[in-house]
Formats: structure tokens, C-alpha cells, sequence
């Protein structure tokens, strides 16, 4: 069966059936083409997984994918050579489509030492028999090669007179001085997965000439440059306009730093035999729609609003009412059957006659939350299946005292945003005592107060950091921002593929808050409720995008997309 490629807006990564139908139905525009299928959005584009097994995008580390190369070698007899050959006719295929609208295409590969290199020189084979004029700079000596790359050298070198070894940084640029930039594509299989730190000579002067060309390039794997297990990008990486990962999607290919120099992403099946991986869990997963649309409840026709839950978002102060009628309105659009905004009576005035959908239940005359206000929730506690806690509350003392006696009483799931964490502080362990599942949803900042570290340090290592806020917790940790990291009580590690630049705005935390709670409303189970409500807002966030431009998105624009958002799924 071949692999069914699908381009999308940035972010989705998707490929059934079922999925485009209902992409159609959000109005996108599908483009066929022989047996793919694709829609052209935005700058960063993705490719849908391989086809053969299940469908779920799973990311592999690269120590993973080292051990899934060793047992293929040595348990299932597959020669190297094998898995290079099918790696490098991917990527010949890609480049191929790549220039498919140029009369006489030029192509320059560059390759650099182990199997990246040895890809490399299958990608240029493949290219020479087809037609194409190619030529090869390679920038190690012979000896740095393995010996299914060195092999595949001594074909390539049979069959080719352009094949220059540039060993030195003078050997490159005088290569670069001579040649110009007369090519319509580059390949790059310079660096591959097993690289850690910043390129060294002559490869750093190659990958700066290849990015000052502006001429399209194609990475083998991995752009040449990153770490392909964190999320760091050097000055000198490649920015490529598409890459070929072999097998599985590495981890900082769907991280913010490396998505944005990987250009569009194809994940090529090499022929890993499926049982290898058939019980491994991987680094992490990125969802797709369908397994989102499988978690949300079917609105069958008979059904009324109380099969759909009964949330409260308690949230609000005098002098900020606006995240809590967000956070409410979030959660009726995400399909509550009834939202309940418990707050102050400043703030139940302001709202009360303007947001007639929401449900009111005053907890007092007073400016903020206190231990008072709980004396006046605790009579409902039970009446709600979930409960967000914290936007716009306020820092004050008594908000703190507020949520210990919830975590202590409250026995559906909990989501705590912006002043819910605030009031937490380092002081994290408190959260280990809550009957109910936990949902944390903090941005950079409340991470780094909640683990005593420097937000910029929580966004050097956003995975590492939602991990360690969930063990410190015993929560499930959704990490905001560009490719929400969700940590789960369970172990598992989701990274989020919707969402775009244009939610980087006020309020955009206060929706998602209230989607969530929505979700765990509406019965699921609350590691699903934080990954399937991480998912709709982004998707929310790019039905807006796409009809009002990114550029002064609102958060009440993000509200009023999620029908649109949970229709393209079906529901």
C-alpha cells in the first residue's frame, strides 16, 4: 500500500479518510493529485504518517529509533544496506516532486560522514538515473563512512564524474565561490539524528551557504544542525523547505524550534518490519483528529442538556471579571449543557444580563475569593462534573485558602489556570492531597514560579519541564505555547499539533481553561479531556485564523470557531 501524503495548515498532521472528509466540511480546499491528496495553507506544512500500521503519529527518540535499527539488522536479517536504499528512494521521490516543474533540474547533494551521508548517496543514484544533473560534495574523508554508506560511495562512483570531496572549510568555499548558486534544489544529508551540539568544519560553512542560496532544500531525516531529541536549534542549521524522517517523526521535528526549520515534513516508510515497535512506547505522540473526534460524545437526537455535564468555573475578581466570563463561555461553546460562573458579586453583576446562557451562583459581597465564599460553594460542590479554578481570581491570600478547601472536598477533575497556579507558588506538594484528578495548564511563566525556575529555561526544555511539574504535582501538566506539551499522570507525553502565532494573545489561556473543564464535563476521563481540549482549542484557533487572518485574533473569535472546530470532527 503506498503512502497517502496529506499537506496541511500548519500544525494539523492527519491522513485518513475520515479526516479529509471532514476537513472539507470546515471549508478547506483539497487538490488531488494521482493517489495523494493535499491543501497548500500557511508557511509549515505536514505530511501524513506511513501507511501499514495504526495511524497515530508516534514520535521516536533517537536512541529508540537506534535500538529499532539494531533488532531490524540483527534479528530480522535485514541488511543495512536494505534500510538505506529505502531511505534514500524516498527522499529521491520527494526531491523529485520537488522539481517536477523544472525543464532540466540541477541538484547538489551534500553528504556528510555515517548513514546520512550513505542516504545521501542513494538520493543522488536515484537522481542520476533519472535524468538529472547531480552533483555530490561530500565533507569527510572515506573513512568516517559506515559500511552500507561506503558501499552505496562505490556505486555512485561508478556511475558519476560530479562526485568532490570537501574536507576542509577552504575546500567549501572555494567550491562555493566557482559554482554560484546554479542549482534549483539541495539535498541535505550532512548531520543526521545522532548529532549533539554545533556543526563543526567544513559542514558549518556548507549549511550557511545552503541557507544563503534561497535555493529549495530537502533534508534527509533531520534538517542538519539540531538535536533531534530537545528542542534547540544552533545558529548554523539548515532551513529546509521539506524534510524526509525515516520511519518515525523525531522529536524535535514536532517541537517549536525544529517544525519551524523542517519546512514540510514527510515521514517515509524505510520497511521497519511493524512488530518491532508493535509494543514499544514511544517518546511521545502527536494526535490527529480522528483521535480526537473517537473521544467526544455523539450528540444522538433524543439527548438533552443534562448528557452533556454541568460544569463550574469559579474565577473572577473586581478587578478582573473578563478571563471568568471567557473561561464560561469557552466551556458552553466547547458543548456543556449548562455552565455555572461562580465568583464574586462584583463579578456575577457585571455578567449577569449580558452572558444570559451562563448559570450564577454568587459567593459574596467581597473584591476576591476567600475561605468565606467556600463556606457558600460547598453546598453545590456535588451538583458539577468538573471545575476550573483560577482565571482572573486574583493572588490574594484568601484565593489560596479557597482552593485547598476544593482540592480537599471535591471529587470530579479540577483544571487550575493563571491564578489557581499563582497562589500555589513553589508550595506544589499541596496538590498531591486533592481527592480528584488534577489538570495544571501553565504558561512558561507559572511553570518556571511553580518549579522555581527561570521561564527561559522552562522553554529551553519544555518537555523535561512539564515532566517535572507533573512528578512535583501529581498532575496532568499541559505546557502552553506553540506546541502545547501535555505531560500525563500516566507517563505519556503528547505534543499538540494545532494552534498558530495569532493565539498568542490575551485570554487565549482563559479559553482554553474552560474547553478543558468542558471536556471532562462531558465524562472524559482527564487525561483525555486535557489532550482532546488542547487539540480543539488550537483547531478553534486555526478555523479563526484561517476566515480573520492571524494578526489580531482574539480570544472571543477562538469561542465562537469551536462548533466550527468540533463539526470538522464530527461533532
Amino acid at each position: 500500500m503506498d503512502n497517502i501524503r496529506l499537506y496541511l495548515q500548519p500544525g494539523v498532521i492527519t491522513n485518513t479518510l475520515r479526516d479529509r472528509m471532514n476537513l472539507v466540511k470546515a471549508g478547506r480546499n483539497f487538490r488531488f493529485q494521482q493517489k495523494q491528496m493535499a491543501v497548500r495553507e500557511g508557511t509549515h506544512l505536514w505530511f501524513g504518517a506511513s501507511a501499514g500500521e495504526d495511524t497515530v503519529i508516534k514520535v521516536i527518540s533517537c536512541e529508540q529509533m537506534r535500538q529499532i535499527d539494531k533488532i531490524a539488522v540483527k534479528e530480522y536479517n535485514i541488511p543495512e544496506v536494505v534500510l538505506m536504499e529505502n531511505a534514500g528512494r524516498a527522499v529521491a521521490e520527494a526531491a523529485r516532486r520537488m522539481i517536477s516543474h523544472v525543464a532540466s533540474p540541477r541538484v547538489c547533494v551534500w553528504c556528510g560522514p555515517g548513514s546520512n551521508g550513505g542516504d545521501g548517496f542513494v538520493v543522488a543514484r536515484h537522481l542520476i538515473q533519472a535524468g538529472l544533473q547531480v552533483d555530490v560534495n561530500i565533507l569527510a574523508p572515506e573513512a568516517r563512512f559506515t559500511e552500507a554508506a561506503w558501499d552505496n560511495l562505490r556505486i555512485l562512483k561508478k556511475i558519476s564524474d560530479n562526485v568532490t570531496f570537501l574536507v576542509l572549510k577552504e575546500h567549501v568555499d572555494s567550491f562555493t565561490r566557482s559554482t554560484g548558486y546554479n542549482y534549483d534544489l539541495l539535498v541535505d544529508a550532512m548531520l543526521g539524528t545522532g548529532v549533539k551540539g554545533a556543526p563543526r568544519e567544513p559542514i558549518a560553512s556548507a549549511i550557511e551557504w545552503c541557507n544563503q542560496s534561497r535555493i529549495p532544500i530537502l533534508s534527509v531525516d533531520v534538517p542538519s544542525g539540531i538535536d533531534a531529541d530537545r528542542d534547540i536549534m544552533p545558529e548554523k542549521t539548515i532551513r529546509a523547505t521539506r524534510t524526509v524522517t525515516l520511519a518515525y517523526a523525531k522529536p524535535a521535528l514536532v517541537m517549536t524550534h525544529g517544525a519551524r526549520v523542517a519546512g514540510e515534513l514527510e515521514i517515509a516508510d524505510i520497511s521497519i518490519p511493524h512488530e518491532i515497535t508493535a509494543d514499544l512506547k514511544p517518546y511521545a505522540k502527536v494526535p490527529e483528529s480522528k483521535d480526537i473526534a473517537v473521544l467526544l460524545p455523539v450528540r444522538e437526537p433524543w439527548t438533552h442538556k443534562g448528557d452533556y455535564g454541568h460544569v463550574a468555573i469559579i474565577a473572577g475578581s473586581r478587578h478582573m471579571p473578563g478571563a471568568s466570563y471567557l473561561a464560561a463561555r469557552a466551556a458552553l461553546r466547547a458543548g456543556s449543557g449548562l455552565v455555572t460562573l461562580a465568583s464574586v458579586e462584583p463579578v456575577i453583576q457585571a455578567g449577569s444580563g449580558v452572558w444570559n446562557e451562563l448559570l450564577y451562583l454568587p459567593l459574596g459581597g467581597k473584591d476576591t475569593l476567600d475561605a468565606d465564599a467556600y463556606v457558600q460553594f460547598k453546598d453545590h460542590v456535588e451538583r458539577f462534573d468538573a471545575v476550573c479554578f483560577g482565571p482572573g481570581s486574583s493572588s490574594q491570600p484568601g484565593v489560596r485558602e479557597f482552593l485547598e478547601c476544593l482540592l480537599a472536598d471535591c471529587d470530579q477533575t479540577i483544571v487550575l489556570d493563571a491564578d489557581g497556579l499563582n497562589v500555589i507558588g513553589q508550595d506544589v506538594q499541596v496538590l498531591k492531597s486533592a481527592k480528584a484528578p488534577v489538570i495544571l495548564t501553565p504558561h512558561p511563566g507559572e511553570a518556571g514560579r511553580m518549579l522555581g525556575m527561570d521561564s527561559n529555561a522552562i522553554q529551553q526544555d519544555r518537555v523535561g519541564s512539564a515532566q517535572r511539574l507533573r512528578d512535583a504535582t501529581g498532575a496532568h501538566v499541559a505546557l502552553k505555547g506553540s506546541h502545547t506539551i501535555l505531560a500525563t499522570m500516566e507517563g505519556d507525553l503528547f505534543i499538540n499539533p494545532t494552534g498558530n502565532p495569532g493565539m498568542a494573545t490575551a485570554g487565549m489561556g482563559d479559553v482554553l481553561a474552560g474547553v478543558i473543564t468542558s471536556l471532562a464535563g462531558q465524562k472524559l476521563e482527564s487525561a483525555k479531556a486535557a489532550m482532546a481540549g488542547v487539540y480543539l482549542h488550537g483547531l478553534a484557533g486555526d478555523i479563526a485564523a484561517k476566515s480573520r487572518g492571524a494578526a489580531g485574533l482574539l480570544s472571543t473569535d477562538v469561542i465562537d470557531s469551536l462548533p466550527a472546530a468540533l463539526q470538522s470532527l464530527g461533532r
